[in-house]
């Protein structure tokens, strides 16, 4: 911990990862939401606030690229935090 909790949305589709993902995010005092593919991290970013997405870029259907300008061209920011990698 050092910051401010964020909202994380990770996109992950296999699900050992998304379970280490979200004890690592969890572990750095942030909340986690996760989605298994590209059509499920649009609607969730349009039903809510997340300050970062954490995109996987190889996923079966709509995958992290397409999901991303997805997102991007929504009407309103869907991120209001840029956090340095």
């Amino acid at each position: 911990p050092g910051g401010p909790a964020l909202a994380v949305l990770a996109v992950e589709d296999n699900e050992v990862n998304q379970l280490i993902i979200q004890a690592q995010l969890q572990a750095l005092g942030h909340r986690c939401t996760l989605a298994s593919d590209g059509y499920q991290a649009v609607a969730l970013v349009q039903a809510g606030h997340f300050d970062l997405v954490l995109m996987d870029i190889h996923m079966p259907g709509m995958d992290g690229m397409q999901a991303t300008q997805a997102i991007r061209a929504l009407p309103q920011p869907p991120c209001t935090r840029v956090v340095p990698a």
